[in-house]
C-alpha cells in the first residue's frame, strides 16, 4: 500500500501547479522516511531498508512519468483546432450508444507524428455500430471539440472524457486496415445489446434502463429523471457496476461452487474466469477494474492458504490502475472507488469490529451494526460527496440499509432473467423452448419489476422527507485534509486505547458534528456579482448579506436551471435565495427560475414589474411561487431592495408608453457601500431604446435625484439585451458613464450578440467589455478602492 500511495503522490505531483507540487514532494519524502523507519523498527538489515527507500523513490517516478507522459499526449490533442483535419490508425476497442448516434473509441492510436499509449481513446461518431471490436482501421475526419464547464459546478465534458482517457472526438469516414482476429468481445457486445434490449422491451416504463445499468453498465437508455433521483437520494452507486456488483454476484457463485463440494482451485479459476468476462461484457471502468483485482488476489489468497489484506491488494489494485490508465486519478470513479474501500479498511471495519466484539443481543445487535457501518460508510466518503454533488442526502444510511439486502436478488434474478431470454431468443425456433424460456423469463423480470418499483418508491419517500438533503458547497483542499486526519486519529485512539462499544458510539457522534466543518454554509465577506454563463440569456447571482439573483434564464440551453444555474449555486454552498428579481417573461430570462422552482430550491421572494403580472408566462412563476410558498413583490419605479451596506433601486419599472415586453423589463440600480466607497451596478434586463429614453427622462425631470449621483458614474454595466444593437444608445452611455461593461451572450448564438454596433460604440467610448462567450461566468469583486473582474475561462 505504501509503494502505491508512492505512486499515486508521483502522479499528482506532475498533475499540480508549482506551490502544490512542492507540498505533494514534501508529502512524498515524509511518507517514505516513515516507510523505512518502519522497516528499521522491524529490525531488518540496513541493505532491505535502503532497498525500500530506492523502491519508494521509483514508485514515485514512475507515477510521475505515466502521469507525464498522458500530458504529453493529451496537449498534442490540445493543440489541433476544431475542425482540423485528422487522419489516424487505431484498433477499436469500444462501442457505445448515444441518442443520436454510435461513440466509436479506438485505442493503439497511431498519427502522423505521435503514438499514443496503448489505452488511450479517440472518438469517432458514427451512425452505425457495424464494425466488430478489434478490428484496425485508419479513420480520416476533422476534430469535434467537447464542451467544457463555463461556470463552477457545472458538467465538464472535456474533463470526464479525458479522465477516462478519451482525448479528442472526430467525425469522419472509415477505411478498413485488418478484420477483428479475437471475436470474443464482439460477441459479449452483442450479447449485452440483446440482453439491453430485453430489457428494455420487457420491463414497464423507465426500470429496464435501470436494470441496463445495474447488471451491464450501460446508461445510455436511463431516464434522466430516475438518474437524478437516485443521484439526489444517494443511491446512485446501485447503478455502477462496483465491488458491491462484484461481491455479490460472483463471490455468490464461487461460494455456492465451494459449498458443493467443487475443489477450491476449480471454483477460483471458474468465478475468476466468469467476473474477468464480466468487465468485458461491462466495459469494467476504473470502480470494476480495481474490484476485479481485489477479487482476483483474495481467490488467490484463499487458494494458495495465504492471509488476505484488503489494504495490499488496494495498493496492488492501485498501482495496476496507474502504470495502465494513469488519467484515471481525475475521475470521479476513481476518487469514490478508492475513498470508499480504503475507508472501509482502515474506519469502518476495524470500529464495527470494536462494536461486534462487544454486543449481546442478537437481532437488534445485526440491525445496529448495519446503521453503524452504514453511518461510517457515510461519514467517510462524505467529503468526496460534496465535492462532486455539493450536497449530500441526510436519510442515505437508512435508505441504503432498506435496499441494499434486496441488491443480490435483484442483480441475481435480473441475470438470470436476461440470460434466459436471450437463450430464448436464440431459440425460437426450436419447436416450444423459446416460448418457455421467454414465460419464466418474464416471471423473473416481473419480480424484478417489483423490488425496482420499491427502490423508487422508497427515494421518492426519503426526498420527501423534511430537511432531505443539505447543501454543502464544494470544500477546500484544506478541509478536505484536515476532515480525513481528524478521521484518522479518532480511529486509530479508539482502536489502539480503547475497545468498547460505548468508545465506539462517541466517535461517530463526534465525526457527525465534524461533518458541520465539512458542510458550512456559504457566506461572502464583502460583495460578489458573478454573471453566470447560461448561454443566450442572463443570470447573475449577487451575494451580501443577502442572496440575491437577478433573471435566469437561457433560449438556447435546456433546463439551464437544472444544468448551469443551480449547479453554481449549489457548487458555492448557497443553500437560498433571499430576493429572485425577474426583469421580464421571455424564456431567457426566466426558465431557469421554473427550473429551480420545480426542483424545490429555497428561494424567499421573487420581484417582478406591474408590467409582468397581465402576461401569460407570468402564471407559470406564480403557480409554482404558489406551490413552494414563495412571496412575490411587484416592485416600483422609486422603491427599494436594502441591508447594511447594500441597495437596489429601480429606477424603472416600465411604461404605459411602451407596448413591448422587452421594453417593459424592470431595471435596477446596485449600490455597495464600503467605508466611504460606494461600487455601483446597473442591471437592465432587455430594456430598449424607448426604455433608455424613459430613464433619461426621469433623470431630466428629477425623477431619479435620490440616485442621481450613483446612476451618473456606474461602475458595471450589466449590457441590456445580451448586446443587441437597439439598446446601449450613446446618449445613454454617455449619461451613465460606465468603467466596465459586462454581456451575457450564447456561443454562435443566432442573432450574433453582441451586436457589432454595440461594440463599437463601447471602444469608441473607451469602456472596457467582457463577453460571456469568451470568459465563461465573469465575476466582480471589490478590493479597498478597486473593481476586479475575473474571468472563468481563460
Amino acid at each position: 500500500m505504501s509503494l502505491a500511495i508512492e505512486m499515486l503522490l508521483g502522479c499528482l505531483f506532475v498533475n499540480s501547479d508549482t506551490n502544490s507540487a512542492y507540498i505533494i514532494l514534501t508529502i512524498a519524502i515524509i511518507f517514505a522516511i516513515c516507510f523505512v523507519l518502519y522497516e528499521i523498527k522491524n529490525r531488518l538489515r540496513i541493505i532491505i531498508v535502503i532497498l525500500s527507500l530506492l523502491f519508494a523513490f521509483g514508485f514515485f517516478i514512475t507515477g510521475s512519468m505515466r502521469y507525464k507522459n498522458y500530458l504529453n499526449d493529451k496537449n498534442y490533442f490540445d493543440r489541433i483546432e476544431e475542425g482540423d483535419t485528422i487522419t489516424f490508425q487505431g484498433e477499436l476497442a469500444k462501442k457505445e450508444k448515444k441518442t443520436t448516434s454510435y461513440y466509436l473509441y479506438f485505442k493503439n492510436v497511431i498519427t502522423n507524428d505521435q503514438v499514443l499509449d496503448s489505452n488511450e481513446t479517440i472518438i469517432l461518431q458514427s451512425d452505425s455500430d457495424d464494425l466488430s471490436i478489434g478490428t484496425t482501421v485508419v479513420v480520416e475526419g476533422k476534430k469535434v471539440q467537447f464542451n467544457i464547464a463555463r461556470n463552477e459546478g457545472n458538467y465538464d465534458e472535456e474533463s470526464y472524457y479525458n479522465s477516462n482517457g478519451t482525448l479528442m472526438k472526430v467525425k469522419g469516414s472509415i477505411r478498413i486496415m485488418e478484420e477483428s482476429t479475437f471475436p470474443v468481445r464482439e460477441f459479449l457486445y452483442r450479447l449485452r445489446k440483446d440482453v439491453m434490449s430485453i430489457y428494455v422491451s420487457n420491463l414497464p416504463g423507465e426500470e429496464g434502463g435501470i436494470i441496463s445499468a445495474m447488471t451491464l453498465g450501460d446508461k445510455s437508455s436511463l431516464d434522466s429523471d430516475v438518474r437524478d433521483l437516485f443521484k439526489l437520494s444517494g443511491i446512485f452507486h446501485i447503478l455502477a457496476i462496483s465491488g458491491l456488483h462484484i461481491s455479490i454476484l460472483v463471490m455468490s457463485i464461487y461460494r455456492l461452487m465451494r459449498n458443493k463440494g467443487v475443489s477450491m482451485v476449480v471454483a477460483g479459476v471458474i468465478s475468476s474466469t466468469l467476473v474477468i468476462l464480466y468487465a468485458f461484457l461491462t466495459f469494467g471502468g476504473v470502480s470494476t477494474i480495481r474490484a476485479v483485482i481485489m477479487f482476483l488476489i483474495m481467490i488467490l489468497a484463499e487458494i494458495t492458504g495465504e492471509g488476505y489484506d484488503s489494504l495490499s491488494a488496494i495498493g496492488a489494485s492501485l498501482i495496476f490502475i496507474i502504470i495502465m490508465h494513469p488519467y484515471s486519478i481525475d475521475s470521479m470513479g476513481f476518487i469514490f472507488s478508492f475513498t470508499a474501500v480504503a475507508g472501509i479498511a482502515i474506519v469502518v471495519n476495524p470500529l464495527v469490529a470494536i462494536y461486534d466484539k462487544h454486543c449481546k443481543r442478537q437481532i437488534l445487535g445485526k440491525i445496529n451494526k448495519a446503521l453503524l457501518g452504514g453511518i461510517l460508510i457515510q461519514l467517510v466518503t462524505l467529503p468526496i460527496v460534496c465535492v462532486f454533488y455539493n450536497e449530500t442526502p441526510i436519510y442515505v444510511v437508512l435508505l441504503n440499509c432498506i435496499i441494499v439486502p434486496f441488491l443480490g436478488v435483484l442483480l441475481g434474478i435480473s441475470i438470470i432473467g436476461g440470460g434466459i431470454a436471450v437463450i430464448g431468443l436464440y431459440l425460437n425456433d426450436v419447436f416450444i423452448i423459446g416460448v418457455v424460456l421467454g414465460y419464466i423469463s418474464d416471471v423473473l423480470l416481473w419480480v424484478s419489476h417489483i423490488i425496482i418499483y420499491f427502490y423508487e418508491m422508497m427515494a421518492t419517500i426519503s426526498l420527501n422527507l423534511p430537511m432531505s438533503r443539505v447543501i454543502t458547497g464544494s470544500p477546500s483542499v484544506i478541509k478536505i485534509v484536515i476532515y480525513y486526519v481528524v478521521l484518522f486519529i479518532i480511529t486509530r485512539f479508539l482502536v489502539l486505547k480503547f475497545e468498547d462499544k460505548k468508545s465506539v458510539i462517541v466517535c461517530v457522534i463526534t465525526l457527525s458534528v465534524i461533518t458541520l466543518f465539512i458542510s458550512s454554509n456559504y457566506r461572502c465577506d464583502d460583495f460578489e456579482m458573478d454573471v453566470i454563463d447560461v448561454g443566450q440569456g442572463d443570470g447573475i447571482f449577487v451575494a451580501g448579506d443577502n442572496n440575491y439573483f437577478f433573471d435566469g434564464g437561457s433560449s438556447d440551453v435546456k433546463n439551464v436551471g437544472t444544468y448551469r444555474i443551480l449547479p453554481f449555486l449549489k457548487y458555492k454552498g448557497i443553500r437560498h435565495i433571499d430576493y429572485w428579481f425577474v426583469s421580464h417573461v421571455d424564456s431567457d430570462h426566466m426558465s431557469g427560475l421554473l427550473d429551480a422552482l420545480d426542483s424545490g430550491y429555497s428561494i424567499d421572494n421573487i420581484v417582478v414589474d406591474k408590467y409582468m403580472l397581465n402576461e401569460d408566462n407570468y402564471q407559470d412563476i406564480k403557480l409554482r411561487a404558489d406551490n413552494n410558498g414563495v412571496n412575490i413583490i411587484v416592485m416600483n419605479e422609486g422603491d427599494v431592495v436594502s441591508e447594511d451596506n447594500l441597495r437596489f433601486t429601480c429606477i424603472f419599472g416600465g411604461s404605459d408608453s411602451i407596448d413591448d415586453i422587452n421594453g417593459n423589463s424592470l431595471v435596477l440600480l446596485g449600490e455597495y457601500t464600503n467605508g466611504d466607497d460606494t461600487t455601483t451596478m446597473l442591471i437592465g434586463g432587455d430594456m430598449t431604446s424607448d426604455s433608455e429614453e424613459c430613464v433619461l427622462e426621469s433623470i431630466s425631470d428629477g425623477s431619479l435625484d435620490n440616485v442621481h449621483s450613483a446612476l451618473s458614474d456606474v461602475d458595471i454595466l450589466k449590457v441590456s439585451h445580451h448586446g443587441s444593437k437597439s439598446s446601449s444608445r450613446e446618449e445613454f452611455l454617455k449619461t451613465i458613464s460606465p468603467k466596465m461593461a459586462l454581456i451575457s451572450a450564447g456561443v454562435n448564438n443566432r442573432y450574433h450578440h453582441p451586436s457589432t454596433e454595440v461594440i463599437e460604440r463601447l471602444d469608441k467610448m473607451n469602456i472596457p467589455h467582457l463577453c460571456t462567450i469568451d470568459c465563461g461566468r465573469l465575476r466582480v469583486t471589490v478590493d479597498n478602492e478597486s473593481v476586479n473582474v475575473e474571468r472563468f475561462l481563460e
